[in-house]
């Protein structure tokens, strides 16, 4: 098993380099020629949580029918939006088709709310919430406030206990860092499920690293890569990488080279740069891809551009063995790269 790098909150391991196979799976869009977009074979409606609009999402339809990296489009109200997540995890589609063979398509999908709650105040209660829990991350970030961690996290605590998924994620987070509070990694666990029951994706990412750490629980790498997943579905980058590097090395899941440049392709395109490093040297080695030197470097120049500094020498390295027509091309490639732009 390769050694892990570990943060308070996100647990990422090292590179570990193996044998080839073919490239990730790649996601096209709705224009591509020849066709046939994805279309809904089980659809639910949403539930009703005191608002009236609707929520535009932006999904990739897999090749087995089921939505994932799932973004808001269109911000509307954050009960809203996690109903109409929620909503949308349930759906399933019969996957669009490039000349008659199943592929990976990016789709928007609305989900409209048309009754309003049966007294009319969830929504004014969830704009509280919402207020309150943005003043708290402003105290614990010391943005535009003096910083005051644990005045953040009691009120934080405080709008959790009403049920708030992203102030119960912070509190989670918090206990975890021992952040304001002294720490306690049962209590994190406790309040980390308290959000993810509600699809929060930072919640089960750090679920999954606390499990993998064997904090506030047994260790537990196949629960915590079940967690991870949960977390990658929902586009949370950081979980997707540490979903990949599982897979690169077999921790907690079926090692799968290709499974694993899959997950790191989708954390990269997304722009984060660990990502970006990890498919570069899968490209520069043959690893779960077909080697592609061009590929390569670009993810690996993206990484070190993104501050990813433990890039810069094998990127030097790998340039020493490539023509001036591949660095060129790649150039080119990394010119032309815009990160991802679903938040």
């Amino acid at each position: 098993m390769n050694p892990m790098c570990k943060s308070p909150v996100i647990f990422i391991a090292a590179l570990w380099i193996c044998a080839a196979q073919d490239g990730p799976e790649k996601i096209y869009g709705l224009k591509e020629p020849k066709s046939t977009p994805p279309s809904v074979i089980k659809k639910v409606e949403p539930n009703s949580v005191g608002g009236v609009g609707t929520v535009v999402l932006g999904i990739v339809i897999s090749t087995s029918g089921e939505p994932e990296d799932i973004r808001v489009l269109s911000p509307v109200n954050p009960r809203m939006e996690e109903e109409a997540i929620r909503t949308v995890m349930k759906w399933r589609f019969r996957p669009g088709a490039i000349d008659g063979k199943p592929v990976a398509m990016r789709a928007s999908i609305e989900v409209n709310f048309v009754r309003a709650g049966p007294d009319g105040s969830a929504f004014a209660k969830q704009e509280k919430f919402r207020g309150m829990h943005n003043l708290a991350l402003a105290y614990r970030s010391g943005n535009g406030r003096d910083k005051d961690p644990k005045g953040a996290f009691e009120l934080l605590l405080e709008v959790a206990g009403k049920g708030y998924a992203p102030s119960q994620a912070a509190v989670a987070e918090m206990y975890a860092n021992g952040e304001g509070v002294d720490r306690d990694d049962k209590l994190a666990i406790e309040w980390a499920r308290k959000a993810a029951a509600q699809y929060n994706p930072q919640a089960q990412l750090l679920i999954g690293g606390l499990l993998a750490a064997g904090r506030g629980a047994p260790r537990d790498p196949a629960a915590a890569a079940g967690w991870y997943l949960k977390a990658a579905q929902r586009g949370q980058k950081a979980a997707q990488v540490n979903l990949g590097f599982a897979y690169l090395d077999g921790t907690g899941v079926e090692k799968d080279e290709r499974k694993a440049a899959h997950w790191f392709y989708k954390a990269a395109d997304q722009g984060l740069p660990i990502a970006q490093y990890a498919l570069g040297t899968l490209y520069a080695g043959g690893t779960g891809v077909n080697q592609d030197l061009v590929q390569a470097l670009k993810w690996m120049r993206l990484a070190v551009g993104g501050g990813y500094a433990a890039a810069s020498k094998p990127v030097d390295q790998l340039e020493k063995t490539m023509s001036p027509a591949q660095i060129r091309d790649a150039e080119k490639q990394i010119a032309a790269f815009k990160p991802a732009s679903w938040r």
